[in-house]
């Protein structure tokens, strides 16, 4: 989302109010809370109820992003956030039983400075490179693995699609008065890029039952099917 100065200037004090106070407050990163709540608002099922997130961002983001979960919750949020000692505890075994599934170690965060390319002058040939250090386990590599061929397998399956239709618009472009194509054309393009329906020189109509966004419009995202691992209860709550 890109802000203008203005929407700066009337979203600072919410924000200050609502979000940086309460961080400062608590001893905790801003950037974790924001996190969190963008994790909330994803994880959700269609009933509104959330689920848990670690499955889910293990599914949506790798590896990586679960081992900094885990290094986040474990060395900053429950120890600022959890005043019983008892609850601590049971967080912390969770914690554990959740990250040995996936990890041997994770180091938490490291930050290298090296030499970049330096093609221009003008700016300084360094550049720093942070992120979480894990170690997978068996399982691990065999998620992350999957994971990979799943997403080169789409990539590869959708590309022909893609380019077949970008080499037809650019064909229908390069034709003397593209702009102001006949019916037949519209035919014949709908026919070669997308195959028998409605002309895409042709506005959609709007249907009264999408007046409103259907609240459930973001299942398909927060209720994947787990392609790269058999697991048991899937779909259910992580804990």
């Amino acid at each position: 989302m890109h802000l203008t100065a203005e929407d700066r200037r009337k979203l600072a004090p919410y924000l200050w109010k609502y979000l940086h106070a309460p961080c400062a407050s608590l001893g905790i990163p801003v950037e974790s809370a924001v996190v969190m709540i963008e994790r909330y608002a994803k994880f959700v099922n269609v009933l509104g109820h959330y689920k848990g997130c670690v499955h889910g961002v293990l599914h949506t983001y790798g590896p990586a992003r679960l081992a900094a979960k885990l290094s986040m919750d474990i060395n900053i949020l429950v120890p600022c956030l959890v005043t019983s000692v008892q609850m601590r505890r049971e967080l912390n075994k969770r914690i554990n039983q959740t990250a040995k599934q996936y990890f041997t170690l994770i180091h938490g965060r490291s930050s290298a400075i090296f030499c970049g390319p330096g093609a221009d002058s003008s700016v300084l040939p360094f550049e720093e490179e942070s992120g979480i250090r894990y170690e997978l386990t068996a399982r691990g590599r065999l998620y992350q693995d999957n994971r990979i061929h799943a997403f080169h397998t789409i990539s590869h399956a959708v590309k022909p699609l893609v380019d077949r239709a970008l080499a037809c618009l650019e064909s229908a472009r390069r034709r003397p008065g593209a702009f102001l194509s006949t019916a037949a054309d519209g035919v014949l393009c709908n026919q070669t890029c997308m195959g028998p329906g409605q002309s895409p020189q042709e506005p959609a109509k709007e249907s009264p039952v999408w007046a409103e966004p259907p609240k459930w419009r973001d299942a398909g995202s927060v209720n994947l099917p787990e392609l790269f691992e058999h697991r048991l209860g899937q779909g259910h709550c992580d804990s």
